[in-house]
């Protein structure tokens, strides 16, 4: 109870009674014409004692009743939140050509960004950032791999075509993204593909129906597609249309500042997961509302 409320409680009960004075068991009660009487159990203290005790009695209802409202507030404010989290990191629907529901799996230590899709079989490993607005859409094409480190940055999609996969240690991936990759904003990655470790996809860029081995680092713009593999360490240019192998085996090497750009990205995004779950606290946000506690 405020004590604010309390000495005003006093205030207006020794107005009308006078002034007390508890240094002894007595009651002293002076009124303005400066006539003074003891009482002792007399019906103005037991007025002043009971008085109080109403009025301590009906703000600790008051004050049950507001703590009460708060509670059943937040518990409709986290039932909706609940609600909310389904749609947006949940199974695959069931349907004739996935007929059975698969769960994320998603490491304690990534970071899932609000605004962002995760449906179905998909594993991601730890220290994995994910920034705002990404779909990874695993109802068709399934099932998907982002490893360790990896960072997918605003607007990039993951989806994959039904029953088309690249093998990876004996087991079949609609989209299979190694370790240490960058995928940067905007870019789509569509299944089936492979992506091998410490790999830098640029902005905007397209990877449908290809292997890309590790290192490799695509700019902006370009597209690798129509069943080519890429040797590992090679760079793909601005705006490449590398849709034959003949393209893809003509591709040089990284230059050393394409790699250091990488890595440059890669030591940034490698903080953001353990940042943003600071930051977050116990909340999670999928749509911009928490899940998950």
């Amino acid at each position: 109870m405020p004590m604010s409320l309390i000495a005003a409680a006093f205030s207006v009960l020794f107005l009308s009674l006078g002034k007390v004075d508890v240094s002894t068991k007595k009651f002293k009660v002076s009124y303005k014409n400066e006539h003074a009487f003891l009482y002792s159990n007399t019906k103005y203290a037991q007025a002043l004692f009971i008085q109080l005790h109403i009025l301590l009695v009906q703000v600790s209802f008051m004050k049950g009743e507001v703590i009460l409202s708060e509670r059943k507030k937040e518990k409709r404010n986290d039932d909706n939140h609940n609600d909310s989290f389904a749609p947006f990191i949940s199974p695959n629907p069931v349907t004739s050509f996935n007929p059975v529901q698969r769960y994320p799996k998603i490491d304690k230590t990534a970071f899932i960004s609000p605004f962002c899709s995760v449906i179905g079989d998909v594993r991601i490993k730890d220290n994995v950032y994910v920034a705002p607005n990404v779909s990874i859409r695993a109802d068709e094409g399934t099932p998907f791999y982002i490893g360790s480190n990896t960072n997918l940055q605003d607007g990039v999609i993951l989806h994959g075509l039904v029953n088309k996969r690249f093998p990876v240690g004996g087991k079949g991936y609609s989209i299979f993204i190694g370790n240490k990759v960058s995928v940067a904003h905007g870019a789509l990655i569509h299944g089936p593909c492979y992506i091998g470790n410490n790999t830098f996809v640029g902005f905007k860029s397209i990877v449908y129906n290809a292997i890309v081995g590790e290192g490799t680092f695509i700019a902006y713009n370009a597209v690798v597609t129509n069943g080519v593999r890429i040797a590992p360490n090679r760079f793909v240019p601005p705006g490449a249309n590398i849709d034959t192998q003949e393209k893809a085996n003509a591709l040089r090497r990284v230059p050393a500042d394409g790699e250091e750009f990488a890595r440059d990205v890669q030591r940034v995004n490698q903080e953001f997961p353990a940042s943003y779950h600071l930051l977050f606290g116990s909340h999670r946000c999928s749509c911009g509302m928490p899940y998950g506690h």
